[in-house]
C-alpha cells in the first residue's frame, strides 16, 4: 500500500511529500475511470482545523483548494446593492461592447472591469445608504445590511459576465447587421428582438436541466471560474490572503494590485508603442520578401517555427489564460498543435496536396483557381441562391492547407468527444440521468462545496423546463413569422445536437478548460439538409452554435455561484435578470447605432462593422457553396470525412491500451483535446499556441511541483491580475488613443504587415489567364 503521506504528481514520476495535515488529492485527470479503487479516489478529510471548513475537509482537487476556501457564512446576498450594481454594470458593459464591436477594429471589454469597478461602488454604498429597516406588507428589508460582502459582489459578477460569455452574447446582432448592411436584406425590429432573445436564452433552459451533470460533480472543476472566485475572496476575506508561501509574505490582494498595475503599464508597449512584439517574427523582418522563409517563420500566415510573443492578448486571445489549464491538458494541446501544425501541415503544403502552394500556408480566407480571394458575387443569384452555371464557369473553392486540416480535425473532435465520454464518464452520466428524472441513484461521495450548498433550496427542474418551453415557442414563432425558411423540425434537430454534445463538451471544458466549437458540425448538418438555402443554414447554425457556447458560459457562472455559496435560486434569478437586461440593452444600442452613426458599416466610417462583414461572407459561403461542394464524394476535400471515423476509433484504441498498460503516460492522453488543439488555426498561429503552452507548463508543472505553496497562493490571482490589467489597458488605449485617431507609424508597428508573411504571399502563382487545379468540378 502506498505511503499515505506521499502523493504522485501526474506530470512526473517524482513523489511529492505532503505534510501530515494535508488532504488526500485527486488530480484533474479527464481519463480517470468512474469506478476506481477506494484507496485512490476516496475523499478522506484529515485536517481538524476549523478554518478548513465546517465539515473539517476540503476539495480533493488542488486547483480548487488554491482558489476557494471550503467555508460558507450567513451573510446578506439578496440585497438592493447587489441588484442595483449588477443591473447597472450589465447595462454599461453590454452597451459599450455592443457599440464598439461595430468599430474597426472592434473592441471587447472584459468582465473583470465591472468586478473591479463595483468594488469601490459597493463600499461607497455601504457607507452612505441608510440602515433603516423598512416594512412593506410584512416584508422587512434594508438598503444597507452592513459591509459590502463577497456574495453581493458575486451577484454583480455573475450578471455582468453574461454579457461576455460568448461573442459578448451578441452573435445574432452581428449576423443581422451583416444581412442589413452588406447583403441588403431588410431586417425588422421584431426580428432583431426575437432572434437575439431566443438564441441567447434557449440554451439557459437546456443547461439548467443538466445541472446534475456539469455543476454539482467535484470532477467538474471549471478552471475558468477559479480566477474570479480567487479575486472575489481576495477582495473580501483577509484570512484568505495572509499565508507565507515559499518565503513570499505579500498578501494576495497586494500581489494582485502590483501585478495589475505593472500589466497596465507594460501592455501599452505591445498593444500600441511596438505592436511588432505581439507576433515577434523577427526573422521575417530580415528578409521580408523571401516567401519560403516567411512561410516557415511567419507568425501571421506562416508556420511560425520560432513562436515568440510578448503580448498577453496574443497568448490568451484564442485559448484563454494558460495558468488555468492542468499540465496534462497543456501537454495534449501542445503536442497536438506541434504535430499537426509543424509536421503534418508542412508535409501536405510542400507536397502541394490540394494545390496548397498557390495559397498562404495558413489562412482562413477562401480562394479561387487563380490564387485570388473567392468572389462569391460571381456565383450568386439575386435571391442569394447559387448560380450553378456561373459556378462551373468560374472556379471551385480552394482553402489553405491548415484550414482544410482544421476542418478534418473538427470532424474528428466531435466524434471523439462522444466516444471518449462514453468510455470514461458513462457512470457519472447515467447516475446524473437517474437523479434528473427523480429515480434513486448511487451517488459518489460529495465534496465539501456540494455539502455546504445542500443547506440551500435547489432550483426545481420545472423552472428550467418552463424557460426552455417558452423559448422554444418563441423560437418557432420567430422562424415562421419572419420567414427564416428553417422548419420547426430544424429547431428540434438543433436542440437534439446540443443535448447530445453539451454534456461531453461541457465535461471537457470543466476539466481542462479546452473548448470544442460546434460551428463546423452545425454548418455541415445544415448544408447537407438544406443545400443552397442561405437563411436556413444561418439560422440553424446560430441556434446550434450559440446554444452550445453561450450555454456553457451559463454553466461556468453557475459554478461560480456554487463555489461562492450563492443560493441556487438567487443565481437563477440573477442569470434571468442578466439575460433580459443584456438582451434589451444590446438591441436598443444596436438599433440606435445603425440609425444614428453616419456612414456606419462603410469604409468611410470608423464604424465599418468588420465582424458583421465577416459573418455576411461566411453566411454566403456556407449557404451558397456549402459542404456538398467541399466535402461530398468526388469533391477535392472528401477525404476529410474520414476524420469522423478516425475520431470515433482512436479513443477506443487509447482506452484499450491504457487498460493493458496502466499507470503509464497513456492515462493522460486525451484524444478530443488533441484533435481540438488546432481548432482556432487559422487565424491563430503557433505564436498563440506554443507560447501559451510553454507558459502554462512553467506555472502548472514546474512551479506547481517545485514551489507548491507559492502556486497555491498566487497562481490564480496572478491570472486574474494579468487578464484584468489587459482589459484596462485595452480600454484605455482604445478610448484615449485609437478612437481619437492618434496613430504611431514607425518600423516596429508596420513591418509585420508588409512582409510576405503579413501579405499572405504564396509560393507559387499562375500567369494571367491561366488557373491551377481542377478543370472540371462538382
Amino acid at each position: 500500500m502506498a505511503d499515505p503521506k506521499s502523493h504522485r504528481d501526474p506530470t512526473n514520476t517524482e513523489v511529492v511529500e505532503l505534510d501530515a495535515d494535508s488532504h488526500e488529492e485527486r488530480d484533474l485527470d479527464f481519463n480517470m475511470p468512474e469506478k476506481a479503487d477506494a484507496e485512490e479516489n476516496n475523499i478522506k478529510p484529515t485536517r481538524k482545523d476549523v478554518e478548513i471548513g465546517e465539515l473539517g475537509e476540503d476539495s480533493p482537487y488542488p486547483e480548487v483548494r488554491a482558489s476557494v476556501p471550503p467555508i460558507d457564512e450567513d451573510i446578506p446576498v439578496n440585497t438592493f446593492r447587489a441588484w442595483f450594481l449588477g443591473i447597472i454594470s450589465t447595462v454599461i458593459l453590454t452597451a459599450l461592447n455592443q457599440f464598439f464591436q461595430l468599430h474597426t477594429p472592434p473592441i471587447f471589454l472584459s468582465s473583470y472591469l465591472p468586478i473591479l469597478l463595483t468594488l469601490p461602488c459597493g463600499h461607497f454604498m455601504a457607507r452612505v445608504l441608510p440602515t433603516t429597516t423598512y416594512n412593506i406588507l410584512g416584508w422587512k428589508f434594508t438598503l444597507n445590511p452592513g459591509p459590502f460582502n463577497r456574495k453581493e459582489h458575486t451577484i454583480t459578477g455573475i450578471m455582468a459576465t453574461l454579457a461576455t460569455a460568448f461573442d459578448n452574447g451578441s452573435l445574432a446582432s452581428d449576423v443581422w447587421v451583416g444581412f442589413e448592411k452588406f447583403l441588403d436584406i431588410p431586417i425588422s425590429v421584431g426580428y432583431k428582438f426575437l432572434f437575439l432573445l431566443t438564441t441567447q436564452a434557449l440554451s439557459f433552459g437546456m443547461v439548467g436541466i443538466l445541472h446534475q451533470f456539469l455543476v454539482e460533480p467535484a470532477l467538474c472543476v471549471w478552471p475558468a471560474a477559479l480566477p474570479t472566485c480567487t479575486l472575489l475572496h481576495s477582495f473580501h476575506d483577509k484570512k484568505f490572503q495572509d499565508k507565507v508561501a515559499n518565503g513570499w509574505k505579500v498578501n494576495r490582494m497586494r500581489f494582485f494590485w502590483i501585478v495589475f498595475w505593472c500589466m497596465v503599464v507594460y501592455q501599452i508597449i505591445p498593444g500600441y508603442l511596438f505592436t511588432g512584439l505581439a507576433t515577434f517574427a523577427w526573422i521575417t523582418w530580415i528578409k521580408p520578401n523571401n516567401v519560403t522563409l516567411n512561410q516557415v517563420f511567419g507568425a501571421t500566415t506562416g508556420m511560425d517555427l520560432l513562436p515568440i510573443s510578448f503580448d498577453w492578448n496574443q497568448i490568451t486571445g484564442y485559448l484563454s489564460s494558460p495558468l488555468l489549464v492542468p499540465s496534462w491538458a497543456l501537454i495534449n494541446v501542445l503536442g497536438g498543435s506541434i504535430f499537426f501544425l509543424w509536421v503534418v501541415s508542412p508535409i501536405l503544403h510542400w507536397k502541394n496536396v490540394w494545390d496548397g502552394m498557390y495559397m498562404s500556408f495558413s489562412s482562413s480566407s477562401t480562394y479561387d483557381n487563380t490564387g485570388n480571394s473567392y468572389n462569391t458575387s460571381r456565383v450568386m443569384n439575386a435571391d442569394y441562391s447559387l448560380n450553378e452555371e456561373a459556378y462551373h464557369q468560374y472556379s471551385p473553392v480552394y482553402l489553405s492547407t491548415t484550414s482544410i486540416l482544421s476542418y478534418g480535425l473538427g470532424f474528428a473532435s466531435v466524434t471523439s468527444i462522444l466516444v471518449h465520454t462514453a468510455l470514461y464518464h458513462r457512470d457519472t452520466i447515467w447516475q446524473g440521468m437517474k437523479r434528473t428524472i427523480g429515480r434513486n441513484a448511487t451517488e459518489e461521495e460529495p465534496d465539501i462545496h456540494l455539502k455546504l450548498m445542500r443547506k440551500y433550496k435547489n432550483v426545481p427542474q420545472w423552472w428550467y423546463i418552463t424557460v426552455l418551453l417558452i423559448m422554444f415557442g418563441l423560437s418557432v414563432a420567430f422562424m415562421y413569422v419572419y420567414d427564416t425558411g428553417l422548419p420547426w423540425y430544424g429547431l428540434i434537430l438543433s436542440m437534439a445536437v446540443n443535448f447530445v454534445l453539451l454534456v461531453p463538451v461541457g465535461i471537457m471544458q470543466a476539466i481542462c478548460n479546452v473548448s470544442l466549437s460546434t460551428a463546423v458540425i452545425s454548418a455541415i448538418i445544415a448544408g447537407f439538409i438544406w443545400p443552397g438555402k442561405m437563411m436556413n443554414n444561418v439560422v440553424f447554425k446560430l441556434y446550434t452554435l450559440t446554444s452550445n457556447s453561450q450555454g456553457l458560459g451559463y454553466v461556468r457562472d453557475m459554478k461560480i455561484g456554487h463555489y461562492m455559496k450563492i443560493p441556487p435560486r438567487t443565481t437563477f434569478i440573477a442569470q434571468c435578470v442578466g439575460i433580459l437586461v443584456s438582451w434589451l440593452t444590446q438591441v436598443a444600442v444596436n438599433i440606435w447605432a445603425l440609425g444614428n452613426v453616419e456612414n456606419i458599416c462603410t469604409d468611410e466610417s470608423d464604424f465599418g462593422c468588420p465582424l458583421a462583414s465577416g459573418y455576411a461572407t461566411n453566411a454566403i459561403f456556407w449557404g451558397l457553396i456549402g459542404p456538398k461542394k467541399l466535402f461530398a464524394s468526388g469533391s477535392m476535400y472528401s477525404s476529410m470525412l474520414w476524420f469522423f471515423l478516425i475520431g470515433a476509433i482512436l479513443p477506443i484504441i487509447v482506452f484499450l491500451l491504457e487498460r493493458r498498460y496502466p499507470n503509464t503516460f497513456l492515462r493522460h492522453v486525451h484524444v478530443p483535446a488533441i484533435f481540438a488543439s488546432t481548432a482556432s488555426i487559422p487565424p491563430a498561429t503557433a505564436s498563440n499556441y506554443i507560447a501559451w503552452g510553454i507558459i502554462g507548463l512553467i506555472f502548472n508543472s514546474y512551479i506547481k511541483r517545485k514551489f507548491r505553496d507559492w502556486w497555491v497562493k498566487y497562481n490564480y490571482i496572478l491570472s486574474a491580475a494579468l487578464d484584468a490589467g489587459l482589459a484596462v489597458t485595452t480600454f484605455l488605449v482604445f478610448f484615449c488613443l485609437t478612437y481619437p485617431g492618434v496613430t504611431l507609424n514607425w518600423y516596429g508597428n508596420t513591418i509585420a504587415s508588409v512582409t510576405a508573411d503579413g501579405l499572405g504571399t504564396p509560393l507559387k502563382t499562375v500567369a494571367e489567364g491561366e488557373h491551377f487545379g481542377l478543370d472540371t468540378w462538382i
